[in-house]
């Protein structure tokens, strides 16, 4: 029973262990990458996911300057069932639908301080779509 209690007041007490799990927490994903940080992998005991070693690239010894890599890509299907009120083509005769794509990469480049590069490189193609896009869509 003690054991028991003594776990429980280490575990929720804020010390070494509580500690090192806030520190250590991964920045929530936003929507817009230039403003995710990864300035917390500079702490190796951090580094657990395979992915760390391109969310954070140290450029120096001290870490202080530092590279993130990183990209997605997205591929997604857009039909219509019932378009125009049934009036047009439908879908399942895939003369309605098209493919949507889009791949990212980017590169944040922490130099110092506040200084950093960020770029971002994009590529979107829309495939099986007649018309092209409009505004009615």
């Amino acid at each position: 029973m003690l054991d028991t209690l003594l776990i429980i007041v280490v575990l929720f007490s804020g010390g070494p262990i509580n500690g090192h799990m806030t520190r250590c927490r991964p920045p929530s994903h936003m929507p817009l990458r230039q403003d995710e940080h990864y300035s917390y992998l500079r702490d190796r005991s951090c580094r657990h996911d395979f992915w760390d070693r391109v969310n954070y690239v140290p450029l120096d010894s001290s870490g202080s300057r530092y590279l993130t890599i990183g990209g997605e890509v997205r591929e997604w299907y857009e039909g219509y069932h019932n378009g125009n009120w049934g009036s047009g083509p439908q879908d399942a005769q895939d003369e309605n639908g098209y493919s949507l794509s889009r791949a990212t990469l980017y590169r944040d480049w922490h130099v110092r301080g506040h200084i950093r590069f960020f770029r971002q490189l994009t590529s979107d193609i829309e495939g099986g779509k007649e018309r092209g896009s409009t505004a009615a869509d």
